[in-house]
């Protein structure tokens, strides 16, 4: 993801994550060009967050995993790179709702 002006604290939604019927799991890895990410949350449910990743599931529920998270760098970047994938041995694939909102 580009954008035409520096940004920094990006908030999105990440929906969908895991599988109603196996306790699937989906890894969400972000990197910048204006230093390592760090991302936070105060509304998550069955989300982990490990330094610039998210690693999200159904927590064995018919209910999917996600949240609001804010994406951090120590600089404004003009780059964001998303890369994941979900668990290979739920047959599951990386599905979720990306709903960025640039913090002015």
């Amino acid at each position: 993801m580009t954008f035409e002006q520096p940004v920094n604290d990006i908030l999105f939604k990440y929906a969908g994550a895991g599988s109603a019927e196996t306790l699937a799991t989906e890894t969400v890895m972000f990197n910048s060009n204006g230093g390592a990410i760090s991302v936070t949350s105060n509304n998550s449910c069955f989300s982990t967050i490990n330094g610039n990743t998210i690693i999200a599931s159904s927590g064995g529920t018919n209910t999917l995993g996600g949240g609001t998270f804010k994406i951090s760098a120590p600089s404004a970047y003009t780059i964001l790179e998303i890369t994941g994938f979900g668990d290979p041995g739920s047959g599951e694939r990386l599905d979720w709702v990306f709903v960025p909102q640039v913090l002015l």
